[in-house]
């Protein structure tokens, strides 16, 4: 019997508070869904890896100095009829290193900045990340 493996490892480190305080994060968006199995998938111009009307890729991002935004374009052809999705994903740096304030509160990851009332309800979020292009908060979780 064959036994698989991950395919990308990650290390996570907690504190003496048991809080994630540093993981590594794999430089790469998996891109998965579905289409007619008798469709051409590809994403960001690379063909798919395919069983039966699943599909999936990978796409490969560098984010050894700073966190990534990475525009994932699916498309799909069947019968000279075009199906195209296209969403943006985050890719936080690598490593990650995570802060906390004195009641626990998450106050900074790989991708934001979180601010907390005195009551410890979520005040606010800014992102890290700059954008070329205006889109939805890479916040907003």
């Amino acid at each position: 019997m064959r036994r698989s493996r991950p395919l990308r490892k990650h290390t996570i480190k907690a504190n003496l508070l048991n809080q994630y305080a540093t993981r590594t994060v794999p430089g790469f968006v998996e891109a998965s869904g579905t289409a007619d199995a008798a469709a051409s998938v590809t994403v960001n111009d690379a063909a798919a890896s395919r069983h039966s009307e699943y599909f999936r890729s990978e796409v490969s991002v560098n984010n050894a100095s700073a966190a990534v935004v990475q525009w994932i374009t699916n498309r799909g052809t069947l019968s000279g009829t075009m199906s195209l999705v296209s969403r943006v994903a985050y890719v936080a740096l690598t490593p990650e290193t995570n802060a906390y304030d004195a009641d626990g509160n998450l106050t900074l990851d790989g991708l934001c900045s979180y601010t907390w009332d005195a009551e410890n309800r979520r005040k606010g979020v800014s992102s890290h990340i700059r954008h070329s292009r205006p889109i939805n908060n890479s916040c907003q979780k």
